[in-house]
């Protein structure tokens, strides 16, 4: 009974655990995602100021 306890606790503190390194990982890869959809805007922009500058 108690080694069945043990290994239900570890089987679901690992779980756990790799369920919040995914959820950490999933964020980060997001938050880069945005950023890099935001690079084509900006360098739109750039671009604009660089053709207003030379005008």
């Amino acid at each position: 009974m108690a080694v069945k306890l043990a290994l239900a606790f570890l089987l679901g503190a690992t779980t756990y655990s790799i369920w919040v390194l995914l959820q950490k990982k999933i964020q980060y890869w997001r938050r880069l995602h945005e950023r890099a959809m935001q690079i084509p805007k900006t360098l739109n922009r750039v671009r604009r100021d660089i053709t207003k500058a030379v005008q």
